[in-house]
C-alpha cells in the first residue's frame, strides 16, 4: 500500500546537491517512487529551498538541476 512521505528542506538539499552521501538520498527517493508513494513538502518548501540555494546562485556556486526547479 502506497505510504504519504513528507520531505523536509535537509533532504532535497542533499538529494540536488553533489555531497558524498548523495546516492543515499537518490535511492531513497527511487525506492519511494517505484513504490508509488505519494511524496509532500510543507508549505514553506520553495521558500526554505530558496533560501539555501539562492546565496549560491548569485555566487556562482550552484549546480544546473538546482536551478528553476521550483
Amino acid at each position: 500500500m502506497p505510504e504519504i512521505i513528507c520531505v523536509d528542506t535537509n533532504f532535497i538539499v542533499r538529494l540536488l546537491s553533489e555531497l558524498p552521501n548523495v546516492i543515499s538520498y537518490n535511492n531513497l527517493w527511487r525506492q519511494w517512487n517505484s513504490a508509488n508513494n505519494q511524496i509532500i513538502a510543507p508549505t514553506l518548501f520553495c521558500y526554505e529551498v530558496t533560501n539555501v540555494f539562492h546565496p549560491m546562485s548569485v555566487q556562482g556556486k550552484s549546480h544546473p538541476k538546482t536551478q528553476n526547479n521550483c
